[in-house]
């Protein structure tokens, strides 16, 4: 092999991996990231949800991963409800571009803000979870 051919594949044997390694790099978020204000402008998107628990300190949901989705995708946005209660959306910050098999996935994300005993509600719609047809062997 020619030395100029052998250094451009090797060039291009690292873009490749570099490309490769960082289509599903989790990006790094902050208690701040995660916890955002219902009135807010901001570029993410209602989380489809197929199912949610709200728990004491966080809310569990299932949704959908091509194999990159993590808790770091996702806030919760929220906003008070008069004395009682305090409206939470689940929202997706980052999609999720990894080209594997689309699968259902359990996310717990953290609930930072102070919920003073108020009563939480899921503002997502709950859609009903996917149908996948099993191959025939």
């Amino acid at each position: 092999m020619r030395p100029i051919f052998k250094n451009m594949s090797i060039s291009l044997l690292a873009a490749a991996a570099a490309l490769v390694l960082s289509a599903c790099s989790n990006s790094l978020s902050t208690k701040e990231d995660t916890a955002m204000d219902l009135n807010t402008e901001t570029s993410a998107k209602d989380a489809i949800i197929y199912d949610y628990e709200v728990r004491k300190s966080s809310i569990w949901f299932t949704t959908t991963s091509n194999g990159c989705t993590s808790a770091e995708h996702f806030a919760l946005q929220t906003k008070n409800k008069g004395e009682n209660e305090m409206l939470v959306s689940i929202s997706r910050l980052k999609p999720d571009w990894c080209k594997g098999m689309t699968r259902i996935v359990d996310i717990e994300v953290p609930i930072f803000v102070p919920t003073h005993g108020r009563k939480l509600i899921v503002t997502n719609e709950v859609s009903p979870r996917p149908v996948y047809n099993k191959a025939k062997s």
